[in-house]
């Protein structure tokens, strides 16, 4: 082989070297290019967000206040609205509240015309004491001479003495009864906390009247009465138990719930 012909030789292998060299760098370049246009579009995608983020949040901050203006004024009209239903449902079970009860057998007043009749009239300002009256008809089993009882009147506190009352009673032609002659005072002791506990101040009593011989009292009917004012006297709570020298009595004073609702009302809002 002639030297001309390796050097065509030659220049022919180092022309397609650098061809394939100048393959590769255009490859490379194209892959760095690549490489930067994908992380432009990256960057540019995260830009993006981070804006379309911005705006969001600033949309949605408002539609937050709005909303929770909204759930507030729902949440205030509805408590408003409760509070009348539940002040228009308490005045109404004030409105049907009793201040009268009985306990009397099915022959009463036909046979056994004997009765006790308790009237509550105040409460005391500090003691859980209420004061009141009582009344007591034997009827006409007794004769009509005047006659004078010893009865002793226990309560369920045990803070309290026993209470002895002497009622006299005389006969009357008008409703031929062996009568008291007036209304005699007796204090009730209530066996719940005092009036400090305002409104929540409800009274729970238990009476015990023993009456000592002669003669041998039998009570067979009560009649209660409440005039204090606030409280209500609800007939469901009256529980007696007679026989023969005594009478168990157990009856309840309630706030009036109007009242207790109020109260609490009242006190909620100025705290």
């Amino acid at each position: 082989m002639s030297r001309l012909s390796r050097l065509r030789q030659l220049a022919s292998k180092l022309f397609s070297g650098f061809r394939a060299s100048a393959r590769r760098s255009v490859a490379l370049v194209a892959r760095v290019q690549l490489r930067q246009r994908a992380s432009g579009l990256f960057s540019g995608c995260i830009a993006y967000i981070r804006a379309s983020a911005r705006r969001s949040v600033a949309l949605v901050a408002p539609l937050r206040h709005a909303w929770l203006r909204l759930t507030s004024g729902l949440v205030v009209v509805a408590l408003a609205l409760w509070l009348v239903y539940a002040g228009y449902s308490q005045w109404q079970n004030t409105v049907a509240m009793t201040n009268y009860c009985n306990r009397v057998p099915v022959d009463w007043p036909q046979n056994h015309f004997r009765y006790i009749r308790l009237d509550i009239d105040n409460q005391k300002l500090r003691e859980p004491i209420f004061d009141g009256r009582y009344l007591i008809n034997l009827g006409s089993e007794f004769g009509k001479d005047p006659l004078q009882l010893k009865i002793i009147e226990q309560g369920a506190s045990p803070k309290y003495a026993p209470t002895t009352l002497r009622p006299s009673f005389v006969w009357l032609d008008d409703v031929s009864n062996l009568l008291m002659k007036d209304w005699a005072e007796i204090a009730f002791v209530s066996k719940s906390y005092s009036h400090y506990m305002f409104p929540f101040d409800s009274a729970r009593f238990e009476e015990t009247f023993t009456f000592e011989p002669p003669p041998e009292i039998d009570i067979k009917a009560v009649l209660i009465t409440n005039s204090v004012a606030g409280f209500y006297l609800p007939c469901e709570s009256i529980t007696v138990q007679t026989k023969t020298r005594s009478a168990n009595i157990s009856f309840e004073l309630r706030r009036i719930p109007l009242i207790t609702y109020t109260a609490v009302l009242l006190s909620s809002l100025s705290g």
